[in-house]
C-alpha cells in the first residue's frame, strides 16, 4: 500500500502536463521591444487601466493619445515603444545614407501599421525627409500614397535612436478598409472635370473674382471629418479681397473640389462645401492678426543641412512705392543695406536676420533648408494695413500710421511671416483648429526670439509688433506673456472652440506662446488658472526644443497634445520635465511626468487645479506607516492612485501601487498597506477623459493622523480596518505641551491590537479593533505586527474571443464559438499531439472586457509556412493565463513573457515541434468576450502556427514558474500547472465521468465556474497568510485533492472504480450547483 502522504508527490510525478519543452529556433529575429497601446470599452472603470502616461507612458500612451484605436484614424496618434523600441531600422543612421534609411524606414513602418493604424502592412507609403539629429538618431517624415498620389493630411513621423531603434510614431493614416473602400468606389465613380467643379467652389467661397494659378491638378485629401479619404481637383487662386473681410488686398489660397461628385464640393472640416486655405489677413476690431497662405509649391526639405549652403542668403527685395502690381527690385545683396527707405531697410535686414539666426543656430539654410530666395515686397498699397505670406514672398504693407506704422520696421512681425515660410516646408501645419494655433504660435515664437536677436529687451521682447502697433504705444497687438490682456486665449481647458478665426488659430494661438514663455523664463499662470510653478530653461533651450518639434515631429494636424509629446518626449532631453510643467501650466493634457507638490501630513492642500495628471509627495514615509489620502474636487472625475517610492501606474490593478479608488465621482479615498522601509509616497490625481476640475482640496493623513495648519496637533477620527487594508488606528488625547521648533522631537509608544485573520467567507469581517495612541506622527516607526500587502484582485485566465483553434470536425473555429464537448487539438506528457474534449470551461462571458496581453510573434521556420515573414495575428491572453516558452520546464504567466522568448509550436500534421521568436509585446483591452476552455490534459493548441498554450492560470502575482509562499519561499516541486490541475481533479472528474454536469455548469455573474472561483478565492486567502498556516494550508489541499487524483488514475486503468469515481464526482457536482446562477450570455 502507498502511505497517504506520498500522494501528492505521485500524482505530481502522473499528472504533470509536460516534460522540459526546449526547441532550438532556426533563426532569431530582430528585437521588438513592448509599446503601449490605448484601449477604450463601455465598461468605464475596466477602460481605466490603460489610460497610461506615455509612457507610456503608458501612458498610455494618458497616450498623450487617449482612448482605442478605431477604425477611422485620429487627428494625432502616438505610438511610444517600450524602453526604447517599437521594431529596428536596419541602416546606418549617418549623413550621407539617407536614401536607405528612407527605405529601410519604409519597410519597416507597414509592420506597424496593421498594429497601431488599423492598417494591413501594404499601405502604400513615401518617405519624404529624413532628418539626422546631434545625438546620432533620425527623425523621418513619411507619406501615405494612393494611386501614386500624395495624401494631404495623412502624414507619419518616424523617431529613431541613435542605435537604430524605433522609438516613436506620431501622425495621422488611412487604415486599410478606408483604403479598400476607396478604391473600389473610385473603380464605379465618373471623375468630373475640374472647371465646374472648382467655379462651385469659388461660389461657395465668396469669391467673386479671380485669377487662377496653374493647371487643375489632382489631390489626395484625408478629411478631418471621418478620416475618409477623397479625390480632388486643386488650384490656386489669387484674389482680391475687402477690407473687413478678411483685409484689403491679395489673396492666395488653394481651392479644392471633390472630383466624384458634381454638385458638392471638398470642406476640410466636413461641414461646409469648400476647403479654404490660410487667410492671410483678418482684421477686427481689438488687434490686428497675421495670418499665413499656403505654399503654392511643393518645397522639398533638406535631409539634416547641418551647416549646409554657404551660409549667405539668396535675397530680392522689392519696392511698390505705394502700388499693388509693380513692384520694382531695389536689392538683392546678401547683407543690410541702408537706403533712404526705412522701410525697405527693415524688411531686407530684418529678413537676413532671420536667416542668419536659423542657420547659425540650427545650420537650416533658407526656408526650405535648401537656399530658398527670401523675397519681400514693401511699400504695398496705400495706407495698407497688412503683412502676409504667400507661400512665396512676403509682402508688407504701408500701414495708415493711425494704427499701424510700415510694418515691416519690427523684427518680430519679419520673422513671424518668414517662419509661416519654414512651417510650409517642414510640418505643414494646417491652419486650421488647433494646428493652425500652433502654427501661428510657431511663428510668434520665432518672432520673439529674432526680436530678442536683434536687440529687444524686457517686455518688449513678448509683444508682437510693438515697434508698429501705434494704438498703445510700447505694447504690441498681442502678448505672449499674457494673451489674455490682449483678448487670447490662454488655458487649454477653456479655449475657443467656435468656428470663427478659421476655429480659433490666433485665439488659441496664446496656450502655445504661454507655454514657450513661462518655459523660457519660469513662473506662473499669470492668470491664476493652474498653480504649477515652471522651471525657465531660457531662451536658446526652449527655442531649439521648438524649432525641432515644427520640422521634425508634428504633422499637417497636429493637437497640442501631440505638440506636448513632440516638445518633452521627442525633444525635451534633460528639460522633459520643465517642458512637461510649461504645457501643464496652460492645462494642455497630455503629461507623462511632473514635479510632484509636496504634501505635508493631515494639512490639506486647497485650490488645485487640473483637467489631466496632478502629482504630490509625502516624504519620510517609515517602515509600517499606513497613509490614507482623500480629495475632494468641485468637478469632473478625477481619480487617485498611490505608490511607495515611484510614479504610480494609471489602471486601477496596476501591481505596484499602494492603493487606488477610481468611483465615478468627484471625491476619491484610499489607504495604503503598510510601508515596509524608509520611502516617499507619489499620490496622483488623473482627471478621468481629461474632464478638468477647477477647485480640489486633497488630504493625506499618516496612521490615521491630522494637523492643523499651524502645525500643533488635533484629534484625527478613528479610521476603519478591513480584510484588504491595514489595521485601523485610532488615536487618543494628544500629549500634553506645546511644539515649539527648538524643542525636541517627542516620541509616542503606540499601542496596536492586531485584526484576526478574516475567514474563507468572502463577507466575513476581522474582530477585534487596532489602535494607536500618536496625534502627530511618531518619529520612530510604531511596533507594527507583519501584515502583508493585499493580494490583487482575482486572476482570470482567458484568450480573447477570435482566437482561432482548431476543433475536430468543425475545423479552424474562433474561441467564441468553441462550445462543451468540443474536440480540440492539445499536447500530452508525452509531447504527442491529439484532439481532447473540452470538458468545461473556467472563465467563459461574451460580453467581458478585460485586459489581454497581446504576444506579436515570427515564426523561426518554414516548414508549414509558405510564407514564414507573412503578417499574423497576436496571440492575446489574460495576464495570468499560462504560456508555454521553449527552455522552461513549465509554463509562466503571459506577462512574464518577454522578447526574444521561443513560444512552443507543435505542427500535428508532421507531429513536429519548433519555436516562434516573441517580437513585441503589448497591453490591449477589448469588450468582445473571454473565454477559457479546460481540457483533461491542462493543455490546448491555439493559431493557426499551433502555439501550446496551457489551460490554466497562476494563481499568484509571481513570474516563477512555481508556488512562492511567504518571504519568497519558493516551492520547487510545485509548479503553478501542476497545481492547477491538481485543483481541477474533482471537476475533471465529475466532467468526464458524467457529462452532463458540466454542460449544464454554473457560472457567477462574471462568467467564471463556481469551482474555478472556489480555487481563487481559496488561493487569494492563503496568500494573505503566515508562512506556517501556508505551508499547513497547502498540505492539507495537496493531501485531500491527491484522493481525487489517485481515484482518476484508477478510473482510467480499471473498470471496477467507477463506483468510487462517481461517488467523488457527485460530491463535486453538489458543489458546483449549490450557489450556480446561469451563464451570463
Amino acid at each position: 500500500m502507498i502511505p497517504i502522504f506520498t500522494f501528492p508527490f505521485l500524482v505530481l510525478l502522473l499528472l504533470g502536463p509536460a516534460p522540459p519543452i526546449s526547441v532550438e529556433a532556426n533563426e532569431r529575429r530582430p528585437s521588438l521591444l513592448r509599446g503601449e497601446k490605448r484601449g477604450s470599452s463601455a465598461d468605464r472603470e475596466t477602460s481605466r487601466r490603460l489610460q497610461m502616461a506615455m509612457n507610456g507612458n503608458g501612458g498610455d500612451m494618458k497616450s498623450m493619445m487617449g482612448g482605442g484605436m478605431s477604425r477611422k484614424p485620429r487627428k494625432s496618434v502616438v505610438v511610444k515603444g517600450m524602453n526604447g523600441s517599437l521594431g529596428k531600422i536596419n541602416a546606418k543612421l549617418e549623413e550621407g545614407n539617407e536614401e536607405m534609411l528612407m527605405r529601410e524606414t519604409e519597410e519597416e513602418l507597414k509592420k506597424q501599421l496593421k498594429t497601431h493604424f488599423g492598417g494591413h502592412g501594404k499601405e502604400h507609403v513615401k518617405c519624404v525627409t529624413a532628418e539626422i539629429d546631434e545625438q546620432g538618431g533620425a527623425h523621418l517624415r513619411v507619406k501615405q500614397t494612393i494611386l501614386g498620389m500624395e495624401v494631404e493630411g495623412a502624414s507619419l513621423m518616424v523617431h529613431v535612436g541613435f542605435n537604430g531603434t524605433l522609438d516613436s510614431i506620431n501622425g495621422e493614416f488611412l487604415s486599410d478598409d478606408e483604403e479598400s473602400e476607396f478604391l473600389a468606389a473610385l473603380e464605379n465613380t465618373d471623375i468630373t472635370p475640374p472647371a465646374v467643379l472648382l467655379e462651385l467652389a469659388l461660389q461657395e467661397a465668396g469669391i467673386e473674382e479671380g485669377t487662377w494659378i496653374g493647371q487643375p491638378e489632382r489631390a489626395m485629401v484625408r478629411r478631418d471629418g471621418d478620416g475618409s479619404a477623397c479625390l480632388a481637383w486643386r488650384q490656386a487662386i489669387q484674389y482680391n479681397v475687402s477690407e473687413n473681410s478678411k483685409g484689403d488686398g491679395p489673396q492666395l489660397d488653394w481651392i479644392f473640389a471633390d472630383a466624384t461628385y458634381s454638385e458638392e464640393t471638398l470642406s476640410d472640416g466636413d461641414e461646409e462645401a469648400l476647403e479654404e486655405l490660410p487667410d492671410v489677413y483678418q482684421n477686427d476690431t481689438d488687434a490686428l492678426k497675421f495670418l499665413a497662405s499656403s505654399p503654392m509649391h511643393k518645397v522639398l526639405c533638406a535631409r539634416h543641412p547641418q551647416y549646409h549652403g554657404t551660409g549667405v542668403p539668396s535675397m530680392e527685395t522689392s519696392d511698390c512705392n505705394g502700388q499693388t502690381s509693380s513692384c520694382s527690385l531695389e536689392s538683392t545683396l546678401p547683407y543690410d543695406i541702408n537706403t533712404a527707405d526705412a522701410a525697405l531697410n527693415a524688411a531686407h535686414n530684418y529678413a537676413i536676420a532671420t536667416y542668419k539666426y536659423f542657420f547659425n543656430t540650427f545650420g537650416r539654410d533658407s526656408l526650405d533648408g535648401q537656399g530658398m530666395t527670401l523675397r519681400s515686397r514693401v511699400n504695398y498699397g496705400q495706407n495698407y494695413n497688412n503683412a502676409f505670406w504667400n507661400g512665396y514672398q512676403v509682402t508688407y504693407g504701408t500701414g495708415d500710421n493711425v494704427n499701424l506704422r510700415a510694418l515691416s520696421l519690427d523684427a518680430d512681425v519679419v520673422a513671424h511671416e518668414l517662419t509661416h515660410g519654414l512651417t510650409s516646408s517642414t510640418s505643414k501645419l494646417r491652419y486650421q483648429g488647433e494646428s493652425g494655433a500652433l502654427n501661428e504660435a510657431m511663428s510668434d515664437i520665432f518672432g520673439a526670439v529674432v526680436d530678442k536677436q536683434e536687440g529687444a529687451t524686457g517686455a518688449d521682447v513678448w509683444y508682437i509688433g510693438e515697434d508698429i502697433w501705434l494704438r498703445e504705444p510700447g505694447e504690441g497687438f498681442r502678448n505672449m506673456a499674457d494673451p489674455a490682456s490682449k483678448g487670447d486665449f490662454d488655458y487649454y481647458p477653456t479655449r475657443y472652440v467656435g468656428n470663427g478665426d478659421n476655429g480659433g488659430v490666433h485665439y488659441n494661438s496664446g496656450i502655445g506662446n504661454l507655454a514657450f514663455y513661462l518655459l523660457v523664463t519660469g513662473g506662473m499662470h499669470p492668470g491664476g488658472k493652474t498653480q504649477v510653478v515652471v522651471e525657465g530653461i531660457g531662451f536658446e533651450a526652449a527655442a531649439a526644443i521648438f524649432y525641432w518639434a515644427n520640422v521634425d515631429c508634428l504633422t499637417e494636424s497636429s493637437s497640442f497634445e501631440l505638440a506636448r509629446f513632440c516638445t518633452a518626449e521627442v525633444f525635451g532631453g534633460d528639460y522633459t520635465m520643465d517642458v512637461h510643467q510649461a504645457w501643464d501650466a496652460v492645462g494642455v493634457p497630455g503629461g507623462l511626468s511632473q514635479s510632484p507638490k509636496t504634501l505635508q501630513d493631515g494639512v490639506s492642500l486647497t485650490d488645485q487645479y487640473g483637467n489631466d495628471r496632478q502629482q504630490y509627495r509625502l516624504e519620510q514615509i517609515e517602515a509600517g506607516d499606513v497613509v490614507t489620502c482623500s480629495f475632494t474636487a468641485d468637478s469632473g472625475d478625477p481619480d487617485l492612485y498611490l505608490s511607495f517610492g515611484s510614479e504610480p501606474g494609471v489602471w486601477p490593478y496596476y501591481e505596484d501601487n499602494a492603493c487606488s479608488s477610481y468611483t465615478a465621482s468627484a471625491e476619491e479615498s484610499c489607504t495604503t498597506f503598510p510601508a515596509t522601509e524608509l520611502t516617499t509616497l507619489f499620490i496622483l490625481v488623473h482627471a478621468w477623459d481629461a474632464v478638468p476640475y477647477t477647485s480640489m482640496e486633497i488630504t493625506c493623513s499618516i496612521n490615521g493622523g491630522n494637523q492643523a495648519l499651524d502645525g500643533l496637533p488635533s484629534s484625527a477620527p478613528t479610521a476603519s480596518s478591513s480584510p484588504s487594508t491595514a489595521p485601523s488606528l485610532t488615536p487618543t488625547d494628544a500629549p500634553t505641551g506645546s511644539a515649539s521648533q527648538t524643542s525636541t522631537a517627542e516620541t509616542f509608544a503606540p499601542s496596536l491590537v492586531p485584526s484576526t485573520v478574516p475567514s474563507l467567507s468572502p463577507s466575513s469581517s476581522p474582530s477585534g479593533s487596532p489602535s494607536v495612541s500618536p496625534t502627530r506622527r511618531p518619529t520612530s516607526p510604531p511596533m507594527l505586527p507583519p501584515v502583508e500587502r493585499p493580494p490583487p484582485p482575482p486572476p482570470s485566465g482567458c484568450f480573447s474571443s477570435d482566437t482561432p483553434v482548431s476543433a475536430l470536425g468543425r475545423g479552424v473555429i474562433l474561441m467564441s464559438e468553441l462550445e462543451i464537448g468540443d474536440q480540440v487539438l492539445t499536447v500530452d506528457s508525452n509531447h504527442d499531439v491529439h484532439y481532447e474534449p473540452v470538458y468545461g470551461f473556467a472563465h467563459r462571458h461574451n460580453m467581458e472586457s478585460m485586459e489581454f496581453t497581446q504576444i506579436h510573434y515570427a515564426v523561426a521556420d518554414s516548414t508549414d509556412e509558405a510564407d514564414p515573414d507573412a503578417s499574423r495575428s497576436p496571440l492575446e491572453m489574460t495576464d495570468s493565463h499560462l504560456l508555454f516558452i521553449s527552455g522552461k520546464v513549465h509554463p509562466i504567466r503571459a506577462d512574464a513573457v518577454r522578447v526574444d522568448d521561443q513560444l512552443v509550436i507543435f505542427r500535428p500534421k508532421s507531429n513536429s515541434s519548433s519555436t516562434a521568436t516573441v517580437t513585441r509585446v503589448e497591453r490591449v483591452l477589448r469588450s468582445d468576450g473571454v473565454f477559457a476552455p479546460l481540457t483533461p490534459s491542462g493543455t490546448i493548441i491555439v493559431h493557426e502556427t499551433g502555439i501550446l498554450a496551457s489551460t490554466y492560470i497562476s494563481l499568484q502575482e509571481s513570474a516563477t514558474e512555481f508556488i512562492e509562499l511567504q518571504h519568497g519561499l519558493i516551492l520547487p516541486f510545485l509548479p503553478q500547472q501542476s497545481m492547477c490541475h491538481l485543483w481541477m481533479t474533482p471537476y475533471r472528474l465529475a466532467c468526464m465521468q458524467k457529462s452532463i454536469f458540466c454542460k449544464g455548469e454554473a457560472y457567477n455573474d462574471k462568467g467564471r465556474s463556481l469551482w474555478v472561483q472556489f480555487g481563487i478565492d481559496v488561493a487569494r486567502w492563503v496568500e494573505l497568510q503566515s508562512l506556517l498556516v501556508q505551508v499547513l494550508v497547502i498540505g492539507a489541499i495537496l493531501v485531500g485533492l491527491s484522493t481525487a487524483a489517485a481515484v482518476e488514475i484508477i478510473s482510467e486503468s480499471s473498470p471496477a472504480s467507477f463506483l468510487a469515481t462517481m461517488v467523488v464526482a457527485w460530491l463535486s457536482w453538489r458543489i458546483l450547483t449549490r450557489t450556480g446562477v446561469s451563464r451570463p450570455e
